[in-house]
C-alpha cells in the first residue's frame, strides 16, 4: 500500500487576501475572520500604546485571596504613562506589587474596591491628596479584575470648594440676620424664607412660605393698606412698608419690609428678594417718646394748677360743711349741700390722678401675689360693675409673686372694670385670666413673665381708638363725662412694675388688655409667696390727694383706690365694711 499524498490545495488568492478561510470546494465563509499572529500582536501593541498614552491615570488590578476565598490584596497588573506621571512611580516598582504595599494611600479605598468587586456595579470617589490635589477615583469591574481610572479635578474641586465656602457665608450672613430675609420666584411659582421667620413669627419657615399663608397673618386693620401695595408691586422697583401680623402666640407685632424686584429681559418681574424686620421695640420705643412728651405737658399743667384748684376745692370743702353743720337734721337743703361735698371729693380725686400720673410717682414695691389678690377682689369688681355682669377670675397653679403695691394692682382692676362696665351697658361678662407665660422681650425676668388677661365682651374700638387708649386725656366720651385718665394711669402702674401692656378690639366683638409683668422666682429654700392679705406698704400720695386705703384682713376683700376717672364710679364701692369714703 502506497503511503498517502499530502495536499496542496491552497486558500484562493483572494482569500488569503481578505483573510477568509477557503472551506472545502473553494467557497470562503464570510462569517470566519482569522487574525495570522502578526497582525494580532501589532493590535495588541496598538491598543496597549493608546491606553499608555491616555490622558487618564489608569490601573489593573487582580484580586489576591488566601485558600479560603477571602480577599487579601490586589496584584498590580499594569499602570499606564498617566497613573506613573501622577503618582511619581516607575512602571518596574509597580508591577506585579501588592497594591496596599505599593501604594499605602490606596488603602482608604478599600472598601470602594471590595464592593465594585462583589456587586460588579461601578463606584466614583473624589480623593483629597497633598497639595491640595483633588482626583476623581473610579472604579469598574472587568472579568474579575479592576480597571481603576483617575483624573485630576483639583481645578473643578477648589471651585466647587469656594463656591460651598461662599454659600456658606451669605447663609451664615442670613442665618445671623435678626430679620427675615425671603425670595419669591414668580416663574416658578415658589417662596424661599429663612429659618429666622420661626423665631419672629412663631411659625415653620416651610409653613411661612406657602401661598397666602404670610397675608393671613396680617391684623385686618392693616390688610386694606397692604393690599393695596401687594397687589400692585409690578409695578414697583421697590418698596418700603410697615404693617402688624400676628405670631402664632397671638402677639401683635409690627414688621418693617424692604422688597427689590428683579426684572428679564423684557421688563417683566421675575424674582423678588426682601428682608423683614420686627420693629416692635422701635414701634415701643416712639409710643414712650411721644407719652413722655404729653407727660412733660401735664406735669407743667399740674403744677401749674393742682396746688390753686386744691386750695379752692378745700375753701369750698370746709364751708360747706360749715353750712352743713349748722342745718337741721331733717333740712331738705342738706340733701344739695352733700351733694356738692361729694363733687368736690370727685374734684380732688381727679387733681389728684392728674397729678399722681404727671410726676410717675411708684411708691413704694413689695411681692405680691396677683393671683391671690384678683380673688379676693372679685366681690368689690362685682359691686362696681353691677348685676347684669357675670364676673370670673381664672389663675393657674403656682403663678407666682410679682414685685409691686397691692393697692396700685387694685387700681388697675379697678379703672379696667370701670372702662368695661361702660363697654357693657346691657350687661356682659369681664373675665380675668393669669398664668405664667415664658420671659418675652416686653418682660424680661429670670423667672418669666405673669400674664395678665383682662376680657370683656362690650361694644369694642376700633383700631384708631384702640391705638390711643393709653393717651393722657384721650377720650371717646362726650365733654364732661371723662377727662381720659383712667387707662393711662394702669398704663403709668404698669409701667411702674417693669411691665407692658397691649390691647387688642375689634367693634362688636369686645376688648382684651394683656399685662405682662416680670415674675420673681421662688427663693432657693423654697420659700412660699406670702399670703395675699399681706401688707404692703402704702403708696406715696401725690400733694393734695386723697389717701387710697385697702383692708388687709383675712376674709376682707374691700378695698378704695383712687377713682379710675373723674365720674367716680368707684366712689360707691367702699372702704372697709361697706362704708363708702375719700378721706382729704
Amino acid at each position: 500500500m502506497s503511503a498517502p499524498r499530502r495536499s496542496t490545495a491552497r486558500a484562493p488568492r483572494g482569500a488569503a487576501a481578505t483573510g477568509q478561510a477557503a472551506p472545502a470546494g473553494g467557497h470562503a465563509d464570510p462569517r470566519l475572520v482569522i487574525v495570522p499572529p502578526r497582525e494580532h500582536a501589532a493590535r495588541e501593541w496598538h491598543w496597549l500604546s493608546a491606553l499608555n498614552d491616555a490622558p487618564v491615570a489608569l490601573l489593573v488590578l487582580s484580586p489576591i485571596a488566601d485558600t479560603g476565598g477571602h480577599l487579601l490584596d490586589f496584584r498590580i497588573e499594569y499602570t499606564n504613562h498617566e497613573w506613573r506621571r501622577q503618582f511619581a512611580a516607575a512602571r518596574a516598582e509597580l508591577a506585579g506589587r501588592r497594591l496596599y504595599e505599593a501604594l499605602p494611600g490606596a488603602i482608604a479605598q478599600r472598601a470602594l474596591h471590595e464592593h465594585v468587586l462583589e456587586t460588579g456595579e461601578p463606584a466614583t470617589e473624589v480623593v483629597e491628596l497633598p497639595g491640595p490635589v483633588f482626583v476623581e477615583y473610579r472604579v469598574a469591574r472587568s472579568d474579575g479584575s479592576l480597571v481603576v481610572t483617575a483624573r485630576d479635578v483639583t481645578v473643578r474641586a477648589l471651585a466647587l470648594r469656594a463656591l460651598r465656602a461662599s454659600e456658606e457665608r451669605y447663609r451664615s450672613l442670613v442665618e445671623g440676620l435678626d430679620a427675615i430675609v425671603f425670595v419669591s420666584d414668580l416663574e416658578a411659582g415658589t417662596m424661599w424664607v429663612s429659618d429666622q421667620a420661626e423665631r419672629i413669627l412663631g411659625y415653620p419657615a416651610a409653613r411661612v412660605a406657602e401661598r397666602g399663608f404670610w397675608r393671613s397673618l396680617v391684623v385686618p386693620e392693616d390688610r386694606e393698606r397692604t393690599a393695596a401695595v401687594w397687589d400692585h408691586d409690578a409695578e414697583l422697583d421697590e418698596y418700603s412698608l410697615e404693617y402688624r401680623v400676628r405670631r402664632a402666640d397671638g402677639e401683635t407685632i409690627w414688621l418693617h419690609e424692604r422688597v427689590k424686584c428683579v426684572r428679564g429681559p423684557d421688563g417683566a418681574p421675575v424674582r423678588w428678594y426682601g428682608v423683614t424686620f420686627d420693629v416692635t421695640d422701635l414701634h415701643r420705643l416712639r409710643q414712650r417718646r411721644d407719652r413722655s412728651e404729653r407727660l412733660e405737658a401735664v406735669g407743667r399743667f399740674a403744677s401749674g394748677v393742682a396746688h390753686d384748684f386744691n386750695e379752692i376745692l378745700l375753701a369750698i370743702s370746709l364751708f360747706t360743711g360749715l353750712v352743713r353743720d349748722s342745718l337741721e337734721a331733717d333740712d331738705p337743703r342738706a340733701a344739695d349741700l352733700d351733694q356738692v361735698a361729694a363733687t368736690v371729693e370727685r374734684g380732688r380725686g381727679l387733681v389728684a390722678q392728674l397729678v399722681d400720673f404727671a410726676r410717675g410717682q411708684e411708691g413704694s414695691r413689695t411681692l405680691i401675689d396677683p393671683a391671690a389678690i384678683a380673688r379676693d377682689f372679685v366681690p368689690i369688681l362685682e359691686r362696681l360693675l353691677g348685676r347684669g355682669v357675670e364676673v370670673s377670675v381664672a389663675a393657674e397653679t403656682g403663678v407666682g409673686r410679682v414685685l409691686g403695691d397691692r393697692t396700685r394692682f387694685e387700681q388697675i382692676l379697678l379703672n379696667l372694670a370701670s372702662n368695661a362696665r361702660r363697654a357693657m351697658p346691657e350687661g356682659g361678662r369681664f373675665d380675668v385670666e393669669i398664668s405664667t407665660v415664658p420671659a418675652r422681650r416686653q418682660c424680661c425676668a429670670a423667672g418669666g413673665c405673669v400674664r395678665i388677661v383682662v376680657r370683656d365682651t362690650g361694644v369694642g374700638m376700633s383700631a384708631g381708638t384702640a391705638g390711643r387708649v393709653f393717651e393722657p386725656f384721650f377720650t371717646t366720651r362726650k365733654r364732661g363725662f371723662g377727662a381720659g385718665l383712667g387707662l393711662a394711669t394702669v398704663h403709668g402702674i404698669v409701667e411702674s412694675f417693669g411691665g407692658t401692656i397691649d390691647v387688642s378690639s375689634t367693634p362688636g366683638d369686645g376688648t382684651s388688655f394683656v399685662i405682662l409683668l416680670p415674675r420673681v422666682p421662688d427663693t432657693p429654700n423654697g420659700e412660699p409667696p406670702p399670703p395675699a392679705h399681706a401688707a404692703a406698704e402704702p403708696v406715696a400720695d401725690a400733694p393734695g390727694a386723697p389717701r387710697a386705703h385697702a383692708s388687709r384682713e383675712p376674709g376682707d376683700s374691700t378695698a378704695t383706690a383712687p377713682p379710675a376717672d373723674d365720674e367716680s364710679p368707684v366712689a360707691g364701692v367702699g372702704t372697709s365694711r361697706g362704708q363708702s369714703r375719700l378721706l382729704p
